[in-house]
């Protein structure tokens, strides 16, 4: 064999092996890699990124002018970007692309999203800030948009907007919080997108994401926020919901619990005076809250603990008026007192709010889905914030003022415009800072203390109605109810827990019906408390009662006398009592006593409703 013919036959197989290793290892795409400044490709000038002042880009559109109010130095208008609605096979590969991203196959994920045509990117961004690397998917700029916010000042002109709207991803894999930072409204609650990116880096967030188009984009029928097709609180086949739901399923499995997820929100100054700055809630249909705003134990570790009576001296950020806690924070809750104390003072907490959330936010729907009200952690909370806290003068001047208005110029300082913001509000987020790490350790190392003074509070024909004084554990779990049909000892009860009744789930609850016992039989209970890392109370005293002989099972006939009531006789009954109420969820009065199985209803009451009890 000539070298020739070696020659020929190493490149020939070269091409082979290559042809082969096409197959079992796939070429794919090289992602967009940048380093530079995370803040100021969000919000300033970042010169190492395809685009910086990401959020100057997010799609804008007016449905009714002054509906919903924006920053001062952002003039919103129809036709700067677009949303596109995503179909329901764009958001299979959409979902395919974000898996892809999780498991660190970045390449893959990009060639999902190329060969789909989703103008989006994968980058891998090394954060000059923090040191940090996040991947991002994020969406290509459309360089044919344009809005010179109605001023002489080129400074604040915005060049390029977005197709799809979908929004900004931020995936941190070195990430120890199992939290997602979420912003919903980055128009018209301009300052959102500023706060939750200082929490997201400080809260060591695993997830970080922003919708990229206001509301009033795109929308059906007549125009409300609820009738928006591109909020995402609203619409649950979206881009942002599904990588949302995604986020989550990754949380909760990497880290073996649910997800904190904290929305935030900032809302129209001059339009909510008297409430406190901060509207805090759980999800409007939550109604008891819990960590890490309130520690309902007595270790007080909570975000409102971790505040101050003072939170602001007068004068701080400017002119204004002292704030107190309860000017800036405010507590959306229904169940047990919410209070502050210290070694020096004690007080009731503002629940006084107006904007707990939309009832059927779509975030806070999956985070809650299956989830009990009152156990000790919330995954869910939504955040408004005043966009001019009410503490300042309620004025035009001290709104531009508070976003960086240069009098002597006539324009908006853009590098400064949530300096004041920040100001006011960074509190929130280091009280919040202070409660993570007891928060996801949940655990005090200590018993539960033992549920004292347990008593009977009243009885009926298969439920008995039970009273004690409270457990205290920070990582409560559910309070124990052992029940018997012989005193209890050793093994010999069964257990009614927060699975029976959720109230169980609450450490500040202390009473309860058991339900579902037999009737005419006494029964035997004590109480104990259980908390999240298996540990158990002491048990409490043993209290007994005896339930009433069962109801009748009364039927109605006609007879030659009129209507009548009638029922089969109970064992061990001497009497029954016949009730009467207009309605059926009204108050039942007692129209007579008998001996016998049967009631003839007079003809003034034909149309009332009626029961019957046993009397022994």
């Amino acid at each position: 064999m000539t070298p020739n013919d070696i020659k020929e036959l190493i490149i020939y197989r070269l091409v082979i092996i290559g042809f082969i290793l096409c197959f079992v290892f796939p070429c794919f795409a090289v992602i967009t890699e940048e380093t530079g400044s995370f803040s100021n490709f969000l919000f300033f000038s970042e010169p190492a990124c395809a685009y910086d002042k990401w959020v100057s880009h997010v799609s804008e559109g007016i449905a009714i002018p002054n509906y919903n109010l924006y920053a001062p130095w952002d003039r919103q208008t129809n036709g700067f970007g677009a949303f596109h609605i995503a179909a329901a096979n764009e958001l299979l590969h959409w979902n395919r692309a974000i898996n892809e991203l999780l498991a660190a196959r970045y390449g893959a994920a990009q060639d999902t999203l190329t060969a789909n045509n989703i103008p989006y990117q994968v980058v891998k961004f090394n954060d000059t800030d923090t040191g940090r690397i996040y991947y991002l998917l994020r969406e290509n700029l459309v360089t044919a948009y344009f809005d010179d916010q109605g001023t002489m000042d080129t400074g604040d002109d915005e060049y390029g907007s977005f197709a799809y709207g979908w929004g900004l991803f931020v995936y941190y894999p070195l990430a120890t919080s199992p939290m997602i930072i979420n912003v919903v409204h980055p128009n018209d609650d301009f300052i959102a997108p500023y706060i939750a990116a200082k929490a997201f880096v400080e809260w060591n967030a695993m997830f970080f994401q922003i919708a990229g188009a206001g509301r009033e984009i795109a929308w059906s029928g007549t125009y409300t926020n609820s009738t928006s097709l591109s909020d995402p609180s609203r619409i649950d086949a979206t881009a942002f919901n599904y990588a949302y739901k995604i986020f989550c399923n990754k949380i909760r499995l990497q880290f073996g619990k649910r997800e904190l997820s904290i929305q935030v929100h900032s809302y129209d100054w001059n339009r909510h005076v008297g409430y406190a700055s901060n509207q805090i809630s759980a999800g409007s249909n939550n109604v008891c809250l819990n960590l890490p705003v309130r520690d309902l134990s007595n270790l007080h570790e909570d975000m409102i603990h971790h505040g101050n009576p003072v939170m602001l001296t007068a004068n701080t950020i400017g002119t204004h008026r002292q704030v107190m806690f309860n000017d800036y924070y405010a507590f959306f809750n229904h169940a047990y007192p919410v209070s502050y104390s210290n070694a020096d003072t004690t007080f009731t907490c503002n629940t006084n709010i107006d904007l707990p959330g939309y009832s059927m936010n779509r975030q806070a729907i999956y985070s809650l889905n299956g989830w009990n009200d009152y156990d000790i952690f919330d995954p869910f909370l939504h955040i408004e914030m005043d966009e001019l806290p009410n503490c300042f003068d309620q004025t035009t001047s001290n709104l531009n003022w508070f976003y960086g208005y240069d009098t002597q110029t006539g324009n908006y300082n853009l590098n400064n415009v949530y300096d004041h913001a920040w100001a006011y509000y960074e509190q929130l987020v280091h009280n919040l800072t202070s409660t993570l790490p007891s928060l996801f350790a949940m655990n005090d190392n200590q018993l539960p203390s033992t549920p004292a003074n347990l008593q009977v509070l009243g009885y009926n024909y298969n439920s008995v109605n039970l009273l004690w004084n409270r457990s205290y554990a920070y990582d409560f779990k559910t309070y124990e109810i052992m029940y018997s049909t012989e005193p209890i000892t050793g093994t010999n009860f069964l257990l009614f827990t927060r699975n029976n009744n959720a109230l169980l789930a609450s450490q500040a609850n202390n009473q309860i019906s058991i339900s579902s016992l037999n009737g005419n039989t006494e029964y035997y209970f004590k109480i104990r408390a259980r908390d999240y890392n298996g540990n158990i109370s002491g048990e409490s005293n043993m209290v007994s009662a005896t339930t009433r002989l069962t109801a009748p099972n009364v039927q109605l006939s006609l007879d030659a006398n009129g209507i009548q009531l009638t029922w089969k006789a109970v064992i061990g009954a001497t009497s029954y009592s016949i009730y009467r109420a207009d309605d059926p969820n009204g108050t039942f009065e007692l129209i007579t006593t008998s001996t016998r199985t049967t009631y003839s209803i007079p003809t003034a009451f034909a149309s009332g409703f009626y029961k019957v009890t046993a009397m022994n």
